[in-house]
C-alpha cells in the first residue's frame, strides 16, 4: 500500500484502502464524532495524540486514513503519526454533509423523544448516565442507572450489534456514544427531554 498522503473524495477511495488494511481515524473533538462520523471510524481526538507514543498502537503496523475538520488537524495528526513511524494513507478533511454527498457512509447519533422511543420496534435500551445518588431523567423513568465510573470496557453496559439510548448528562452521553460506536453499536440515540 502507498503511504502517500491523498485526498479522499470518494466511497471507492475509502473502501480501496480499508480493504487494503488502513484504519481510520478521526481527529475531531467527541462532540463531532458522535453528531456525524464515517461509518466503521474511530474517534481519537487530536488534543489526545499529540503525544507521539499512542499513534504506534493503535496503528499496529497499519497505515491511516486521518479524517479532521481542517488542513490543521490533518497536519498534526500526519507530522505526529509520522514522527511516530505511522503511514498516512489518505486523508478525508471538510464537514459530514460534504462526505455523504461523495457516497461515503455517515452515521451519528440522534435525538429521540420518550414518545417517540414508544413507537420503536423493538425498543432499544435506555441508559442513565448518572452517578448513584443524582436522579434518573424524570421523562425516563424505566432507564437502566449505568453509572460511568462503573463502566468498563471489557463488559460494556449494551451488546455491541444492539441499539441504545443515552440520557443524562452530555458530557457523559458523548463519552458514552463515542465507546458505542467504537463497539460496533448500530444505532446511539440521545434522549430528549
Amino acid at each position: 500500500m502507498s503511504t502517500t498522503t491523498l485526498r479522499i473524495m470518494t466511497r471507492a477511495d475509502f473502501d480501496a484502502l480499508v480493504a487494503e488494511g488502513a484504519l481510520a481515524v478521526d481527529v475531531r473533538r467527541p462532540h463531532e464524532y458522535v453528531v456525524a462520523h464515517v461509518a466503521g471510524s474511530r474517534s481519537e481526538p487530536a488534543a489526545w495524540q499529540v503525544s507521539r507514543h499512542i499513534w504506534g498502537p493503535l496503528a499496529a503496523g497499519r497505515p491511516l486514513i486521518v479524517i479532521a475538520a481542517d488542513a490543521l488537524e490533518v497536519d498534526l495528526a500526519t507530522r505526529e503519526a509520522q514522527a511516530a513511524g505511522v503511514g498516512v494513507a489518505g486523508v478525508l478533511v471538510g464537514r459530514p454533509e460534504l462526505w455523504a454527498e461523495r457516497g461515503l457512509a455517515v452515521v451519528g447519533w440522534r435525538p429521540l423523544s420518550p414518545a417517540a422511543y414508544r413507537r420503536l420496534s423493538p425498543m432499544p435500551r435506555v441508559l442513565a448516565l448518572v452517578e448513584p445518588g443524582e436522579p434518573i431523567p424524570a421523562d425516563w423513568p424505566h432507564a437502566d442507572r449505568t453509572p460511568l465510573s462503573a463502566w468498563q470496557a471489557d463488559s460494556p453496559p449494551v451488546v455491541p450489534g444492539e441499539p441504545a439510548v443515552l440520557v443524562g448528562p452530555e458530557s457523559r452521553a458523548v463519552w458514552a456514544a463515542v465507546e458505542l460506536f467504537r463497539l460496533g453499536c448500530p444505532a446511539v440515540y440521545r434522549g430528549q427531554s
